[in-house]
């Protein structure tokens, strides 16, 4: 004889809290995802911040040895 209804029906509840699992260990996945992103965003536009400072600074270089050459 197969297996019985309730047979069925447990191995239908173990699937069900299976994937319940798998769906809230991939949330937690998802939410660290976003944080990593989150953070590489900010270290993006602090060094987006640091390379626009570049080009001032060697014009400040620039002008400070052109000076100093003048003396």
């Amino acid at each position: 004889m197969g297996p019985t209804l309730r047979d069925i029906l447990q191995a239908i509840t173990a699937t069900r809290e299976a994937l319940e699992t798998k769906i809230d260990t991939l949330a937690t996945d998802l939410g660290l995802l976003r944080d990593d992103h989150r953070r590489l965003a900010e270290r993006i536009a602090t060094a987006d911040r640091e390379i626009a400072d570049i080009p001032p600074a060697i014009d400040l270089a620039e002008g400070r040895l052109t000076q100093w050459s003048k003396k």
